[in-house]
């Protein structure tokens, strides 16, 4: 029997990526633990697949902030050298415009581009993912899309491996960061990671900051359907991530302290204390 294998999709904007610690985090609260979290007794083999942009999208209540927004490309393809020091790096594309859309077939305006911009990138992800497979002619197991600029302050949920096989997609309960971490198994990644495949939206639609998060809860629905009768596949759990800006000026800054504070009750700490970790350093 093979030991079960996991791709891991880092997607989006580096951000804060760089500071030690959210590297750290990386490292020994979701890789390390990835990598032992089999039931078997066996190890988990986990390769990852980033798609990382060094510029940073324009602040999401509209004014924009003085401080350090893009990430140098050579401080980037650094970062990514110390990542492959503790886990398989297998295919990496960095931009510096946090605009591009893997779908040419949609309209370029700036509302497709700005608020589908990151599920863009998770198709481009998974078309990495695919032709490693057909490389490799293995099958991942299980699909994690992560984000850069997440600091983890405690292991990440164990995945329930079955028989080297995950059959159970984890996403977060609240719609307010479904976006931000998930897991998937592999015959249901495909309804999530290419979201982007929607029908085409009004334009209404599309200038609206928080619909494309209904188009999540929508495709989540979906999953829920296509579970094979008398079986769960889609489950809700928390994770203890909190996403890191770069100041606490920033002026989506506090709404993800508030958004990262109610997600994680789970864990023996305070609104308070979560929000100090959610400020870069």
């Amino acid at each position: 029997m093979r030991n079960a294998s996991v791709a891991v999709c880092l997607v989006g904007a580096m951000r804060t990526f760089e500071e030690p610690r959210i590297i750290w985090s990386f490292r020994h609260h979701l890789i390390d633990v990835l990598q032992h979290n089999t039931q078997n007794g066996g190890r988990v083999h986990v390769d990852l697949f980033a798609v990382l942009t060094t510029h940073d999208a324009t602040p999401k209540n509209g004014t924009w902030f003085a401080a350090k927004r893009d990430v140098d490309i050579g401080i980037a393809l650094k970062v990514l050298g110390r990542v492959s020091e503790f886990t398989n790096v297998v295919a990496v594309e960095v931009s510096s415009n946090a605009y591009d859309l893997h779908n040419n077939n949609r309209t370029d305006s700036w509302g497709r581009k700005r608020i589908f911009g990151m599920v863009s990138r998770w198709a481009e992800c998974m078309d990495l993912i695919e032709a490693a497979e057909r490389e490799s002619q293995i099958v991942y197991d299980a699909i994690v899309r992560t984000r850069p600029d997440i600091l983890w302050f405690d292991d990440h949920p164990p995945l329930h491996l079955q028989d080297d096989h995950l059959n159970m997609s984890y996403l977060s309960p609240s719609i307010s960061n479904i976006d931000w971490h998930f897991v998937l198994s592999r015959g249901m990644a495909h309804i999530l990671m290419r979201v982007e495949d929607e029908p085409v939206f009004t334009e209404d639609e599309l200038l609206n900051p928080f619909h494309w998060k209904q188009v999540l809860k929508s495709t989540v629905r979906t999953m829920r359907h296509n579970c094979p009768p008398r079986q769960m596949c889609v489950a809700e759990t928390q994770f203890p991530a909190v996403v890191v800006r770069n100041s606490i000026n920033e002026t989506s800054a506090f709404e993800v302290c508030k958004i990262s504070a109610a997600a994680t009750t789970s864990w023996n700490l305070t609104a308070a204390q979560i929000c100090e970790l959610a400020y870069s350093t």
